[in-house]
């Protein structure tokens, strides 16, 4: 289980085995608005946890769900955060186009 104290996302119930967390990770405006939901969702759909995200500029919106949403959402909130974080880093690259983007037509 998790312990009580646990600093949990906003709207969880530990209680319930399938418990949803939010992220919210503020974007820099050029990077948001050359983010479309698809190409977050083609970087952030490998990341285990991930259920819905919205692209709300200049916020992310990201929905986690499972038993373990209220710790892998401040983790990844963390690596979003991180100037350093490879997560972070494909982001950007996801919207400066450098990156290979799947399903080009």
């Amino acid at each position: 289980g998790i312990p009580a104290a646990a600093p949990v996302c906003a709207g969880v119930a530990a209680s319930s085995p399938m418990a949803e967390a939010e992220l919210k990770v503020e974007l820099p405006s050029d990077i948001c608005s050359a983010l479309s939901e698809e190409k977050v969702s083609t970087v952030l759909g490998a990341v285990s946890g991930v259920a819905k995200i919205a692209l709300k500029c200049p916020t992310l919106v990201v929905t986690c769900a499972g038993p373990d949403a209220a710790q892998t959402c401040p983790a990844l909130q963390e690596r979003l955060l991180r100037p350093t974080s490879a997560l972070r880093g494909a982001l950007l690259s996801a919207a400066t186009e450098k990156a290979p983007i799947l399903n080009v037509a």
